[in-house]
């Protein structure tokens, strides 16, 4: 272990070692702060990157790790997001000589990739699952 200033860094030797770590300290290693400010916003226990470090989070975490995150669910996933890619960049060509608002694109594009809904699983799937954990 060393403190680099303020942080503390955990050295691994081998991919061995790192995977005892995580099993027995993952949560405390995360380390995650949550801003108050994050709390504002209604239904925050379902975004992940802003729950606390608790049981619903570790379950939505296994969740990701185990079905979203998946090699073969993503490999499956690529042909629908360079699907989306070639739109973007078709309408783009449409826009030669125009002022192109990125960010909308930017922001579709992005929904597009990361839909739960529409790429990888049925929704309702997602929603069931989200109330069994929350429960």
């Amino acid at each position: 272990m060393l403190r680099l200033g303020t942080h503390t860094v955990i050295v691994a030797s081998s991919p061995i070692t790192v995977t005892e770590i995580l099993k027995t300290n993952d949560r405390i290693l995360s380390g995650r702060y949550v801003f108050q400010s994050s709390r504002v916003k209604n239904r925050i226990e379902l975004l992940m990157v802003w729950s606390d470090c608790n049981e619903n989070w570790k379950l939505l975490r296994r969740m990701c790790r185990m079905e979203l995150f998946l090699s073969k669910m993503i490999e499956t996933q690529s042909g629908q997001r360079k699907e989306k890619l070639l739109a973007m960049v078709k309408f783009l060509k449409t826009k030669e000589g125009e002022v192109a608002n990125s960010r909308t694109l930017r922001w579709s594009l992005r929904r597009y990739i990361t839909s739960l809904g529409t790429i990888c699983c049925p929704k309702t799937y997602w929603v069931l699952y989200m109330e069994e954990v929350l429960r």
